[in-house]
């Protein structure tokens, strides 16, 4: 029998134009409320279960919340998208834990018991935040990408943002295993033959190739 998951980054629709460097508000959300109930609704019909990674700054939303709070109500799980979905290579030490602080509590306190999974935007993934990850008690880690397609993200984002906001090394992404493993102490994209590492389950990505089974590249590729 095969094991997998299906991971839900939920991103409105100002984090698509925060992104690409243009004006966004928190509300009203077209995407947010819109795709949301569909999902649940799709997942609620088949019997599946999920994991949501949310952007606690949503939750100062009342109808957000409510929508997220509907997630839990139907079992599935919830896990930290950061807070307002900054990248964390571009922050300070101070600033990255002040990010994880505000959006574990507040996501914390909606679960009401601590959250298990982070998946950092942009994939922006390194030792000390893992450290922090420890620090407040999460279990594993959904950040790394091992895809071949990398190049081809930092140049849509360079054409598209005018900017590269994901500074995910090429080399090691397309060396680091595509399968759950436990992380190295000195290196996230290798995998420790102990039992003691803090666990990365990385983004879907097919073998051989390393073609990412990720839904958002619709918006590029479109039809095809």
């Amino acid at each position: 029998m095969a094991i997998g998951n299906i991971q839900i980054d939920l991103d409105g629709s100002w984090v698509l134009l925060q992104s690409l460097g243009y004006p966004f508000r928190l509300d009203p959300d077209e995407i947010y409320e819109c795709a949301l109930p569909k999902f649940l609704d799709l997942f609620s019909k088949h019997e599946i279960k999920a994991t949501f990674f949310v952007n606690a700054a949503d939750l100062s939303i009342p109808r957000k919340k409510a929508l997220i709070k509907r997630i839990l109500q139907e079992d599935h799980e919830i896990a930290n998208h950061g807070y307002a979905h900054c990248y964390f290579n571009q922050l300070s030490s101070p600033q990255k834990k002040e990010e994880i602080h505000k959006s574990t509590e507040l996501l914390n306190d909606l679960v009401g018991k601590q959250i298990k999974g982070f998946r950092a935007p942009g994939y922006c993934i390194d030792m000390e935040l893992i450290s922090l990850l420890k620090e407040y008690g999460y279990h594993y880690d959904c950040s790394v990408f091992p895809s071949s397609i990398i190049f081809l993200i930092k140049i849509w984002e360079k054409l598209n943002a005018g900017k590269i906001t994901t500074p995910l090394p090429i080399k090691d992404s397309l060396l680091a295993p595509i399968t759950p493993y436990r992380i190295s102490p000195k290196n996230i994209y290798k995998g420790d033959k102990g039992e003691t590492g803090f666990l990365e389950i990385p983004v879907t990505t097919l073998p051989f190739l390393r073609l990412p089974l990720n839904f958002s590249y619709g918006m590029i590729l479109g039809r095809f």
